[in-house]
């Protein structure tokens, strides 16, 4: 037996040994001071190229009928894996699953609390007793919850895939709302579940008849998104009369594409260039109104999901800033974990002919 393999053995017989009593439950960093926990870790950092290998072993042996708790740190076992650098596409899905499970089981826990009059805010140890012996599965996910939600973020922020199927789970999603304010660290799973990924729209300027098909990648909010589209379209179009004058945020792009600045100890924000409007904002001729109503407004707590497609396509109108200092801090743009590294993609420039074109469809839809 190589020494890999007596490590993943010790593990994984740790984790199907039981916790029976709740006054074995521990709430801190003594969970993981576990002699199996501790060998297989200081393993993989001194063998870095057996990482996946560990992974592989702890996402087949997860689903199986383990002890919940155990279970749990697992799970952030495998996230510190792979911040290490094992590959996150192994136990992702595993680790989904996982949460699922737990925050189903959470569910329970708050049900259960409330049936028997418990305040969970405040927790004796004799709540704990009874609540175990109502379910004892309920309380270990509780504890553990937050350990899987960070393996959670540490694998989907790596795991475009895993984000996008993420997204397409209802149920799920419903829980991650539900609880947010329960369990640490979820409400920056909702952030990344709400935000976008290989998600194509328009952006067009009606007064210059200029225009970009842009793609984006793992924007959070539309603040986030304006900071990116001011970035791309002063970039592309900065030698023209209308843009000349613009003058970008630095320190807010390099932060919204999750680039690291150090010492960085100012509160910064950035400020609109442009009006942010949806397809609604043209009149009949083809210009955007001169006094563009809320409800076609982008509002920047909002999402790109929001905007309004046309022919299946989102198409964002840029105009003059009507909202003379309208800023926004940089926290909106800043990604929820340093993982991720958002982008607007420019597709294409659109000719005049063909932003042209994209008002004429406007014009003809708004009648």
């Amino acid at each position: 037996m190589t020494e890999t393999q007596r490590l993943i053995q010790d593990f994984v017989q740790y984790l199907h040994t039981p916790i029976t009593s709740s006054r074995d439950l521990k709430t801190d960093q003594t969970a993981f001071q576990e002699p199996a926990i501790e060998n297989l870790l200081r393993f993989a950092v001194e063998n870095r190229d057996k990482l996946d290998e560990l992974l592989s072993n702890i996402a087949t042996t997860l689903p199986s009928e383990l002890d919940v708790y155990k279970k749990g740190l697992a799970c952030l076992i495998s996230g510190t894996l792979i911040e290490f650098g094992g590959n996150p596409k192994i136990i992702a899905d595993t680790i989904v699953k996982q949460l699922e499970n737990h925050l189903t089981a959470v569910e329970s826990f708050f049900s259960h609390a409330k049936q028997e009059r418990i305040d969970t805010d405040k927790l004796s140890l004799k709540d704990v007793d009874l609540l175990f012996a109502c379910d004892a599965d309920a309380v270990k996910s509780w504890i553990t919850a937050p350990y899987v939600v960070l393996a959670t973020m540490t694998s989907i922020c790596r795991v475009k895939e895993a984000r996008i199927q993420l997204r397409q789970n209802g149920p799920f999603i419903t829980q991650v709302v539900h609880l947010e304010d329960d369990i640490d660290n979820l409400y920056y799973l909702k952030q990344v579940i709400y935000s976008v990924d290989d998600f194509e729209l328009i952006a067009l300027h009606p007064e210059s008849k200029t225009g970009l098909r842009l793609r984006a990648e793992m924007i959070q909010n539309n603040f986030h998104f304006f900071t990116l589209l001011q970035d791309q379209y002063v970039n592309q179009f900065g030698s023209l009369a209308d843009f000349a004058h613009l003058k970008r945020n630095e320190k807010a792009i390099q932060l919204a594409k999750g680039v690291n600045i150090s010492g960085l100890d100012e509160q910064i924000h950035d400020h609109a260039l442009f009006g942010f409007y949806d397809y609604g904002s043209l009149d009949e001729k083809g210009n955007l109104l001169q006094a563009v109503p809320p409800a076609n407004w982008l509002f920047g707590e909002g999402t790109l999901y929001h905007v309004p497609k046309l022919n299946g396509v989102p198409i964002v109108l840029l105009g003059k800033n009507s909202l003379g200092g309208r800023s926004w801090d940089i926290t909106f743009c800043t990604p929820v974990h340093e993982a991720l590294k958002p982008k607007l993609e420019v597709l294409e420039v659109l000719s005049i002919e063909q932003v042209e074109e994209q008002i004429k469809q406007i014009q003809s839809h708004i009648g």
